[in-house]
């Protein structure tokens, strides 16, 4: 697992130069933020490297869908798992400012992957990239189907997540200090830049399932 942290503002290259020292070492890598968290949701009693092993032994990359995750907690829990509640699925969620970043993910939601590293040179944040075989097996962590390699998965329902192989729990809002802190770092630059950074990721937290 490629866990990211702060990076450097070419996050791709860090990335990539990473992936180069370790792609001849592995035969699986994914690449996550901290905030998320990649686990076996329709077999419980199966790991993930269960799942490859048997349910994705032919695929080169599975495409996992986030499901979003939040909290209106003040302090930062001590382990980002003691977050239960996310939003439903099910609903909408226009962003009552239409932040970029805090945007509804009805119609579509991002996701992370995981992916054979003898099939790509490359790796995004979200996917790899520049296959090095003629044909790419691509799946979806759903149902096991079929899919273009890219960072969208079309309407994740909460029947999906109750059935899907693997899923993300992204945790994009663990606690207002985290928010507070987020926007106040100078690293990241696409919240820095946004003077209502504190007021938009606050409007994004919908506690909806436990």
């Amino acid at each position: 697992i490629i866990e990211g942290k702060y990076m450097s503002i070419d996050q791709e290259k860090d990335l990539n130069i990473l992936y180069n020292s370790i792609k001849n070492k592995t035969k699986w890598v994914c690449v996550v933020d901290q905030d998320e968290f990649i686990t076996t949701r329709l077999n419980k009693n199966k790991t993930i490297c269960d799942e490859l092993r048997t349910t994705f032994q032919d695929t080169d990359c599975i495409k996992i869908p986030w499901v979003m995750f939040c909290s209106n907690s003040q302090h930062e829990p001590k382990n980002i798992l003691d977050i239960t509640t996310r939003w439903d699925h099910d609903k909408k969620h226009p962003h009552p400012f239409n932040n970029i970043k805090s945007r509804c993910r009805y119609d579509e939601i991002e996701g992370k992957s995981i992916f054979k590293t003898d099939a790509f040179n490359k790796v995004s944040v979200h996917y790899p990239k520049d296959s090095s075989k003629s044909q790419i097996i691509c799946k979806d962590s759903v149902r096991g189907n079929p899919m273009k390699l890219n960072s969208w998965h079309k309407r994740y329902s909460e029947n999906d997540i109750k059935n899907s192989i693997l899923t993300c729990n992204h945790y994009r809002v663990s606690s207002i200090d985290n928010i507070i802190k987020r926007c106040t770092n100078t690293n990241l630059k696409r919240y820095k830049d946004n003077k209502n950074c504190v007021r938009d990721l606050k409007e994004s937290i919908y506690i909806e399932k436990d």
